[in-house]
């Protein structure tokens, strides 16, 4: 049995904690990480019903932003900062004792929004409105279930088990980790590896049969990376395999995963 880990990812030197250091919140860390995009935000004060486009190369200028529509709106949101997820690097991040909301910004029409309980996804959605944001972060906070949350916030839906793996692929793959890119777009174009869950674990790729609980997984497979290129393909249960490129080592995964 293999415990896949806690819900937030934390390699070191990365994409930093839930609550960001100042060291964290540098220029280095800004220019590592691309956060351009489009957002939404109206004056200081007042709720952003008229929208207005705005690039965010810093995420804690989203973090502040959203923080001001929250006070404007109602109160305040607790918890909230930049940092990162399992998956990579997020602009924002609203953490609690049961799971998180995280917002990723897009290239050009607004956020997308995950709803985590724990390490399940239980519901996402797009909207380039940082009022929407709000509107669900405070009901997250507050402790409502998810179909409270759906309905409070109609941006989101909730997601089965398949479209829970289609979302992992879609949000890895704005993950710039050097050692977790290369065999990401190779797994990515092997039909069998695709229709497995994908998980992110100390800079490592883990696939895991989307029909055993992310935390306790009999049935999945890891990439461990020699470097960026090459990786070993270690099999739940089973021996190390060889040294091999991105393309094969896919190639061997989907041979096992095959038999699951």
């Amino acid at each position: 049995m293999i415990k896949a880990g806690s819900a937030i990812y934390r390699a070191p030197g990365r994409y930093g904690r839930v609550h960001a250091s100042a060291a964290e919140r540098s220029l280095r860390t800004v220019m590592t990480i691309d956060w351009s995009g489009r957002t939404v935000i109206g004056p200081a004060g007042k709720p952003p019903l008229e929208l207005a486009a705005r690039r965010y190369r810093d995420p804690v200028t989203l973090v502040d932003d959203l923080r001001r529509c929250a006070d404007a709106s109602g109160g305040p949101l607790a918890r909230l900062d930049a940092g990162g997820d399992r998956f990579g690097p997020v602009a924002a991040i609203l953490s609690g004792s049961g799971g998180y909301v995280s917002v990723r910004q897009r290239d050009h029409d607004g956020y997308t929004v995950p709803i985590w309980a724990g390490d399940e996804l239980e519901a996402w959605g797009i909207t380039p409105r940082l009022d929407d944001i709000v509107t669900t972060m405070r009901s997250w906070q507050a402790g409502h279930a998810v179909q409270a949350l759906t309905e409070a916030s109609p941006y989101l839906t909730t997601v089965d088990q398949q479209t829970a793996v289609d979302i992992l692929w879609g949000l890895l793959s704005g993950n710039s980790d050097p050692h977790v890119s290369a065999i990401v777009t190779a797994g990515a174009a092997h039909p069998v590896l695709r229709a497995q869950r994908p998980w992110i674990s100390h800079a490592t790729l883990h696939l895991l049969h989307p029909g055993d609980p992310a935390g306790s997984t009999r049935r999945g497979l890891a990439f461990l990376p020699v470097d960026e290129a090459r990786f070993t393909v270690l099999v739940y249960g089973g021996p190390t395999g060889p040294v091999q490129d991105a393309e094969t080592a896919a190639a061997t995964a989907a041979a096992a995963a095959s038999a699951w």
